[in-house]
């Protein structure tokens, strides 16, 4: 993530932005997975395993806040300069390289035991775990809600640009732009609060279902009407992934063996936004014209909901009708 934003601050064409994308995406397939594997691998050794669930929801609560705030800030900052948002975010960057510095590694179960195999070897077992119908279920359901949420934040920017918002004078997109993700933000912090309470009430498979349905409604909306008012439903795009996450996580990592749990993690996180570049992929190849007008965004938009649509009734059918929860 240093790399990435230096590259991006320090940015002359566009094979530095290349350069940028391509440090910022070896930064997250580095995090992806291992913080939830340290974070129950260090809770096992405390004999507080337990807590799982309520320490990634509550993680997962303050790091959305964090992000609305970089948000909102970033998006004013980019009136004034757009590299100053990358100069602040170079800032954070070493903020998590000091403290991922001072993180330990907590020993595990497998330490003495258990040799790691190459990394094909650990893939393998790793696929080999679908052949537990709760863990594939859940994978399925991982997917399908990272598509559900990133669909309308692909397509929220060029649906501003289409409101045309010169409410003052010049392009508010950028403060606008910036307020919207800010406050989804705030709405995914909303979500993780209340993740565990709903979890407990309705149970994982009803929580699915209502996220799903939600997030349908979401880029529903966007598909049919071209207005501000429909800012308001964008806010939320973040709080329904934020309601099954960590219920969704605490049910899968106890299913996995310490030395999969990262590398398991990484791969579920990796087929997620495989198949959502796949989906944007065929959106695109619908529009003929290199600029988004209203009705090429409409019908890219209805196209993603059709697939949402299909995707949630096939998670709906293969639900496992029983199960342990955790």
């Amino acid at each position: 993530c240093v790399l990435a934003n230096l590259a991006f601050l320090l940015a002359s064409g566009f094979s530095s932005l290349v350069l940028g994308q391509f440090f910022l995406a070896l930064g997250m397939a580095f995090l992806s997975g291992t913080d939830s594997a340290f974070l129950y691998d260090s809770l096992k050794l405390l004999d507080r395993e337990a807590e799982y669930a309520n320490r990634e929801a509550e993680g997962q609560k303050y790091g959305m806040i964090g992000l609305a705030l970089a948000s909102l800030t970033g998006g004013f900052l980019g009136l004034v300069d757009l590299r100053l948002p990358y100069a602040f975010s170079l800032l954070g960057a070493f903020w998590m390289l000091w403290l991922a510095w001072r993180c330990h590694e907590p020993p595990t179960q497998h330490a003495d035991t258990f040799q790691t195999g190459s990394f094909l070897t650990t893939v393998g077992e790793c696929l080999f775990l679908m052949r537990d119908r709760v863990l594939a279920w859940l994978f399925g359901v991982v997917v399908l809600m990272y598509c559900l949420e990133h669909i309308a934040y692909e397509f929220y920017q060029p649906y501003i640009r289409l409101l045309d918002l010169h409410w003052h004078s010049g392009d508010l997109s950028a403060p606008v732009s910036g307020i919207i993700i800010g406050l989804s933000m705030f709405g995914g912090a909303l979500g993780a609060s209340l993740s565990i309470g709903f979890y407990r009430w309705l149970g994982l498979r009803s929580l699915i279902y209502l996220a799903a349905f939600a997030q349908l409604l979401i880029v529903a909306g966007l598909s049919l009407l071209l207005s501000p008012g429909m800012l308001a439903i964008v806010v939320f795009r973040n709080l329904p992934m934020s309601l099954v996450d960590s219920p969704v996580r605490a049910n899968i990592v106890p299913r996995i063996d310490g030395h999969l749990r990262a590398t398991y993690l990484s791969l579920q996180s990796l087929s997620a936004r495989l198949v959502f570049s796949g989906l944007l992929f065929v959106l695109a190849s619908a529009v003929d014209q290199k600029a988004l007008d209203w009705s090429s965004l409409s019908l890219v938009l209805r196209g993603a909901l059709a697939f949402g649509l299909v995707g949630t009734i096939f998670t709906i059918l293969l639900a496992p009708k029983r199960f342990r929860e955790h």
